[in-house]
């Protein structure tokens, strides 16, 4: 899209939404230019809205920052069913494992669902749990 605006085959300055689904990982270290380069393009008034299941600080810094009085929703609490535990831990990458086999070994837990979002991570996961 940033390069059609560039070439001035899409015009975007009579958009009036900006919309960006997973903004996590939109807004991660080597996106976050290549959007705020496509901003240029929208009108100043613009909507912004951002959807993510996590909201890092890269996130409430683009917020802070290209948002005027943002709304946000938190559906978190409103997740969890009866007779279900969840577990959230903010972790780094490489003790996701150990930290997986910790909650395994300190609880009874009978049955988990583990979200991934690789397939190769689901294979590592199946050899080291």
């Amino acid at each position: 899209i940033l390069d059609l605006a560039g070439k001035t085959v899409a015009d975007l300055s009579e958009c009036p939404m900006f919309i960006m689904d997973e903004a996590d990982k939109l807004l991660s270290i080597e996106f976050t230019p290549v959007i705020e380069q496509l901003l240029q393009f929208h009108p100043k008034d613009r909507q912004v809205m951002l959807f993510s299941a996590t909201f890092p600080l890269s996130v409430k810094d683009f917020s802070d920052k290209n948002m005027a009085n943002p709304y946000e929703i938190n559906l978190m609490d409103e997740l969890t069913l009866r007779g279900i535990t969840q577990y959230y831990a903010f972790v780094e990458e490489k003790q996701k494992v150990h930290c997986l086999n910790t909650l395994f070994s300190k609880l009874q837990i009978n049955q988990s669902i583990i979200f991934c979002n690789s397939t190769n991570r689901v294979e590592l996961l199946a050899k080291k749990i």
